[in-house]
């Protein structure tokens, strides 16, 4: 199974404050942090991928690979490589939330129905310091289509 993910935005109804696309020469991108946070493997981490990233294998088994959604990066953990229980947090930039009106975080990620019983996820949290300790769980969108936010389209990006 594979988590790839593209394109992290804070917005507010009138400016954009936050856009990554992951097509830098540094992973993560500066001021961002890639931390192991449950298993045994360190080297479960998220890392950059370019066109013709491996995507895992399909339903039947078949392997296939994915290209970014835009542009020539974007953010992939592949929890196929490591073992069960591993997971890895990929944090950005400190934002300033401070302003008024409302804010909202979209990314764009690759979901299939090809594991329907894998909890590939990606968990979206809100802090006022920078790292996970008194982190808010705003949401959590999951690789399998099944899963929430349930959708019927074809395998590929949603937003």
């Amino acid at each position: 199974m594979l988590i790839l993910f593209l394109l992290i935005a804070g917005c507010t109804a009138q400016s954009q404050i936050l856009t990554e696309g992951f097509e830098g020469g540094t992973f993560p991108p500066a001021g961002w942090l890639n931390i192991h946070t449950a298993g045994d493997d360190p080297d479960a981490l998220w890392e950059t991928a370019t066109t013709g990233a491996d995507g895992g294998q399909d339903a039947n088994g078949a392997p296939f690979t994915v290209d970014p959604h835009s542009g020539t990066g974007m953010a992939q953990f592949r929890s196929y490589d490591f073992l069960w229980e591993n997971a890895s947090a990929l944090t950005s930039t400190s934002v300033d939330l401070t302003t008024p009106g409302s804010k909202t975080v979209s990314f764009w990620m690759y979901r299939d129905n090809a594991f329907p019983n894998s909890a590939d996820s990606v968990s979206v949290y809100i802090n006022t310091t920078a790292g996970l300790t008194g982190a808010t769980l705003v949401g959590v969108v999951h690789r399998f289509k099944g899963l929430s936010p349930i959708v019927t389209g074809a395998d590929g990006w949603y937003r």
